[in-house]
């Protein structure tokens, strides 16, 4: 049964994406350097409420889910061998800028070593540096055609910081600060921002994800444009696993933003996890704002704990490679957005 269920819910997905792709242009954009969305992404952005190692620093500080058995205090470390070998192709095209401050020397740093992670049995901290931002707020304009890419990282990037707190068994809170860095009006600016989550769990197999977003103005839109996400908005979501290898996620947008209409979004997730060698993700949401359907699928391969002890071994899935696929329709052309991450964890 559990099978059935889910080949249903990958097909439709797949013959949808390909009956479009046949009758319509393609547009293509590459997001495969500097993301940890991946996962999110590939599970139609319903992540609020999902345990993961890094992404959840992002979407619910509280829901950051590290070592299984955090009796002693740990660290974590995280490579990105995609962003090495881009750092050394575009090593002159980081920045406009040929000076570089302390800020970008890190976060230069950064797109070899994506992230750090320390855990305790009540306590969890995620340092990820060099997450990348989009250039332009219209989907035309923020094209990258090149497939691996981190030109321009330095002038359009940010970082995070979060922190998780255990108070019990089944309720967790969480921060994140960020560090925002744009270019605006031909020079640099960077600015902070915030967001706040709690995440419960009456049960082993339902998870409950509440997150508010603080976004500066000057990249407010860019985070829309690129997650969807309102400043100043509570967002909801639900996890459920009816078997060990299978879940399903459903978030709802921007709850407590007063124009409803247009912001206020269902997104739901797929994931299903055969093995510690793969993972298959699915998702859909529909913009509010468009009304156009956005699809998505997604691929991940070889779990990092695959030759660790259980003691080493994380609380969730973490996957060296994932891939997704994000496509949506606008005036009769396909737009698909690519997503790769590529983490080793030492």
């Amino acid at each position: 049964m559990k099978i059935k269920i889910v080949n249903i819910f990958f097909i439709i997905i797949l013959l949808e994406l390909v009956s479009i792709k046949i009758a319509c242009p393609d547009t293509n954009t590459y997001n495969m350097t500097n993301s940890l969305m991946t996962r999110a992404k590939a599970m139609g952005g319903a992540f609020f409420a999902v345990s993961d190692p890094l992404s959840s620093a992002f979407f619910n500080p509280a829901s950051v889910n590290l070592y299984r058995y955090p009796r002693s205090t740990r660290l974590a470390l995280f490579l990105n061998p995609v962003g090495a070998a881009s750092l050394v192709n575009d090593a002159n095209d980081l920045s406009i800028s040929k000076k570089y401050d302390s800020i970008d020397w890190v976060n230069t740093a950064g797109i070899l070593t994506k992230g750090f992670a320390i855990s305790r049995p009540a306590f969890s901290a995620v340092l990820i540096l060099s997450e990348e931002l989009p250039r332009q707020t219209l989907p035309d304009d923020q094209q990258n055609k090149d497939l691996f890419s981190s030109k321009g990282i330095l002038d359009w990037n940010y970082d995070v910081l979060a922190v998780k707190l255990r108070l019990a068994e089944q309720i967790s809170i969480g921060a994140s600060g960020f560090l925002f860095t744009s270019m605006t009006n031909d020079s640099l600016s960077r600015r902070f921002g915030s967001s706040y989550g709690i995440l419960i769990q009456p049960y082993s197999y339902i998870s409950v994800g509440v997150a508010y977003f603080d976004i500066p103005s000057n990249v407010a839109d860019l985070m829309f444009l690129q997650n969807r996400i309102i400043d100043e908005t509570i967002n909801v979501g639900i996890s459920i696993k009816p078997f060990n290898s299978l879940s399903f996620s459903l978030d709802s947008y921007n709850v407590s933003e007063d124009n409803a209409k247009i912001t206020r979004e269902l997104h739901m997730g797929a994931e299903f996890v055969p093995g510690k060698l793969l993972a298959m993700r699915a998702g859909f949401f529909r913009e509010k704002d468009t009304q156009n359907d956005v699809y998505s699928v997604g691929l991940g391969l070889i779990d990092n704990d695959l030759f660790r002890s259980t003691d080493d071994s994380f609380g969730s899935h973490n996957f060296a490679i994932n891939y997704g696929l994000q496509w949506k329709k606008l005036e009769n052309i396909n737009y698909y957005q690519h997503y790769l991450t590529f983490l080793l964890r030492f």
